[in-house]
């Protein structure tokens, strides 16, 4: 090959991979993670096409029920306060608009996980108490496998509890 035509070759290269690599960041094809600290959490997540995959927020910590629920929340705090951020303060750039909307996006439909601990009240029905742990121990199999068949398996036993509560209090009414 000659010289100029090699030279040329490596120019067209060069700006293809450039072209190529504006174009990839702008889209967003390729997955991104992040790790921010809020509220006293790392709060790992993970991005793709300018949007949050809500399945990778706070991930690495779904092992501990606890921190998990807390790492959750502060991600939806996170999220919003990103949004507000971006909001007040836009750029030219355009990243500013793609994080805003994506940020914006999840402020509005991120749904964190809760989980508290309550202890039995003592004059609580054995029915009651039994529908109760029955519920929360079909909310953390949800978490450990979240199959449509084990989303059923709580909804049933939520819809139980939720039923028998209904008619302790409309007793304790009477």
């Amino acid at each position: 090959m000659d010289p100029l035509s090699a030279a040329f070759a490596a120019y067209l290269n060069t700006f293809s991979t450039t072209v190529t690599d504006s174009m990839q960041a702008q889209n967003n094809y390729d997955v991104q993670a992040h790790v921010v600290e809020h509220e006293g959490y790392s709060i790992t997540f993970q991005h793709r096409l300018w949007k949050i995959l809500d399945d990778t927020v706070c991930a690495d910590l779904r092992q501990d029920l606890t921190r998990y629920s807390g790492c959750t929340e502060a991600a939806r705090n996170w999220f919003r306060e990103a949004c507000g951020r971006l909001n007040n303060n836009p750029t030219d750039h355009w990243s500013n608009a793609k994080l805003k909307t994506m940020y914006c996006n999840a402020a509005v439909s991120y749904q964190p996980t809760i989980a508290a601990i309550e202890w039995s009240a003592p004059s609580e029905p054995d029915a009651l108490r039994s529908a109760r742990e029955a519920c929360s121990l079909a909310r953390v199999a949800v978490l450990g496998e979240n199959t449509a068949e084990q989303r059923r398996l709580k909804a049933d036993a939520c819809g139980r509890y939720e039923m028998l509560k209904g008619q302790t209090s409309i007793a304790d009414h009477d």
